[in-house]
């Protein structure tokens, strides 16, 4: 581009213009009409040959009296025609550009770019290249086919009605997620929302770029928060929805149909059966073990078609451990001590201490006692009954 000369955008309409002018040794840069990221920006090498040869002494002005609309891009532009003039020896004057561009240029300048931190633009080998997108392709299609063919099964179940839900459900959860969550959603949305304008304009006041603010909070909620407010709010509400169907259940008269819907609620997130018994312990006459759970359970698990884990592979329906509540403890018999408060029957206690304080002593004596048949070990009541031991050396 010849000095003083005038460069323009593609769409006359529209368009940003460039030029160049220069005296008395300085050159001053005109920059006029929108300068953003939708319009094609002239490359650095079109200012290039204004410049003076190395050496000579001039000063690089800027006029920015008809700038429109700008963005990132012209910040980049601009970096780019200072490094050219800085390596030409030539002075920067940014008195002419507005104030955040200035205040912008300064903080992108402020903390100068570390040796060796910018990418080498070595290219790989072809083959390397072919290799890899290949590998990313047949793991991207290898993904999509796996969702593509999970989408046709479960839409064939449902039009082929062996689709495993029931219609009142579906639409309770239509209505949970729907007009029930409006009011929670709208406050969550406001919070979220000023919380994120009042951080953003905080810190896009120090460019002079508060009018991005709605862009900020707009782009923020839409990509990033509602996804996670969706999840915070569904997760807090299905909790609460198998609470209220548990609760319901203590009403007269709706016992079973509360505790059906809840069991098959924790069905249908994968719950096993002594968890599901735990659960609804509470709300059942006979705790864990009330006889009316097991058809319950078994039913919903037939309905749903979703068996136990547990007892896959024919292993028996008897649970390793009983689950039980506060009251069944409290109900157990007195235990019948070998040792009054000492050793209760049928029991495996542990005897311990420092070393050298008589431990095998007291276990040897203990055991004595219980095998002649002595009425009493030092004043504690012994019914004489055998005692097992195992000693360690």
């Amino acid at each position: 581009m010849a000095r003083g000369a005038t460069k323009t955008g593609a769409d006359a309409g529209n368009a940003w213009r460039l030029s160049a002018d220069q005296s008395d040794g300085d050159i001053t840069l005109h920059l006029a009409g929108p300068w953003t990221l939708q319009a094609p920006l002239p490359p650095a090498r079109e200012v290039e040959s204004q410049l003076p040869a190395d050496g000579t002494a001039a000063k690089l002005l800027f006029e920015t009296g008809e700038l429109a609309a700008w963005d990132s891009s012209l910040l980049t532009f601009l970096i780019s025609i200072e490094k050219l003039a800085k390596a030409r020896g030539m002075t920067i004057d940014r008195a002419g550009l507005p104030a955040g561009i200035g205040r912008l240029l300064d903080l992108a300048s402020a903390v100068p770019e570390r040796a060796g931190a910018r990418r080498s633009g070595a290219v790989a080998p072809w083959l390397q290249r072919v290799g890899t997108a290949t590998i990313a392709a047949g793991k991207a299609t290898s993904e999509m086919i796996g969702f593509v063919g999970e989408a046709v099964m479960a839409f064939g179940k449902l039009f082929t009605g062996r689709a495993r839900f029931r219609g009142s459900d579906l639409m309770l959860i239509i209505q949970d997620c729907g007009a029930s969550a409006l009011g929670i959603v709208t406050l969550i949305s406001i919070l979220v929302g000023l919380i994120l304008a009042f951080v953003g304009a905080i810190q896009l006041e120090l460019f002079g770029a508060q009018i991005f603010v709605a862009d900020l909070v707009g782009i923020a909620t839409v990509r990033e928060m509602g996804a996670m407010m969706t999840a915070i709010v569904m997760a807090g509400r299905t909790d609460d929805e198998l609470l209220e169907k548990l609760e319901a259940s203590r009403s007269p008269g709706k016992w079973h149909n509360s505790i059906r819907d809840a069991i098959a609620t924790m069905i249908g997130r994968g719950w096993s059966d002594p968890a599901i018994k735990l659960a609804c312990a509470p709300y059942c006459q006979g705790g864990a073990n009330d006889p009316d759970l097991v058809p319950l359970i078994d039913g919903a698990r037939g309905r749903w078609n979703k068996p136990n884990e547990e007892r896959a592979g024919h292993r028996s329906t008897k649970p390793r451990f009983v689950f039980e509540t506060v009251s069944d403890l409290r109900s157990m018999p007195d235990h019948e001590y070998l040792v009054g408060g000492w050793i209760p029957e049928n029991s495996v206690g542990l005897l311990y201490g420092r070393w050298g304080s008589g431990k095998t002593f007291i276990g040897f004596d203990l055991a004595l006692h219980l095998v002649f048949g002595l009425p009493d070990w030092h004043r504690q009541a012994s019914d004489g009954k055998s005692l097992s031991r195992c000693f360690r050396a």
